[in-house]
């Protein structure tokens, strides 16, 4: 089994360093470790893995600058898959067979046609996906059971469970969905999928973007636009 782990360079004269869960800060050494472990997890099952990170700047000074990342994950047999691939369901229905919760409950497409559904793709180390829970809890108390909202990772049960005890994530787990990722070709986290009341896919979008706050620092954005596309989908 190979994997192949890409390392963001270094800026010229400038340390870098990231943000990760909790809002903590770390040097390019504790970065690496952190996306080999991640990587590790993706061996177990795949003979190829690439993991290539996507960097946004928070804010810097003199000597340093702070990121954000995505990770983009690519998985297969000597082949990598489409970036964004779940687009090429737009108008289509999502090839959902069954799906397991953290519950051990299942969900199967028509479990969700007769309301709008929002489908957040994540997982409990990236940091984007975390930072946008709290604005997503605050969609779903907006909307309540008008919209169904599913959460969806490739993380077992043991590791998902631990992080909710620590972290507040109201949509509905479905958990160990490897399989189901791999086939919709999802590279990028977090990603998010709105399908309408039929089922069928209208909209792709990335994370919530970030906006700058006070003193020029970035903060999570309130997800407006995801408002918008639920609102019409009613």
């Amino acid at each position: 089994m190979t994997a192949t782990l890409i390392v963001s360079m270094s800026v010229l004269g400038q340390a870098k360093y990231y943000k990760t869960l909790n809002s903590k800060t770390i040097d390019s050494l504790s970065y690496t470790k952190l996306k080999t472990n991640q990587l590790n997890r993706f061996k177990v099952s795949h003979s190829q893995v690439i993991l290539e990170d996507e960097l946004k700047e928070l804010y810097r000074n003199n000597d340093s600058i702070v990121y954000s990342y995505k990770w983009n994950i690519k998985l297969g047999e000597n082949k990598t898959l489409p970036a964004e691939g779940v687009k090429k369901y737009i108008g289509k229905t999502l090839p959902i067979k069954t799906l397991t919760t953290i519950d051990n409950k299942s969900i199967v497409l028509n479990d969700l046609k007769g309301k709008p559904t929002l489908i957040n793709f994540w997982f409990t180390t990236c940091n984007p996906c975390v930072d946008e829970i709290a604005a997503l809890n605050k969609i779903k108390s907006t909307f309540k059971d008008s919209v169904n909202f599913i959460a969806i990772t490739h993380e077992k049960k043991d590791v998902v469970t631990k992080f909710l005890r620590k972290h507040n994530y109201n949509f509905i787990q479905v958990i160990d969905a490897q399989t189901f990722l791999h086939e919709l070709g999802l590279t990028g986290f977090p990603l998010n999928v709105f399908l309408d009341k039929e089922g069928k896919v209208v909209s792709v979008e990335g994370g919530i973007s970030y906006e700058k706050g006070t003193a020029g620092k970035m903060k999570m954005g309130d997800g407006i636009t995801f408002i918008k596309i639920l609102r019409k989908l009613l």
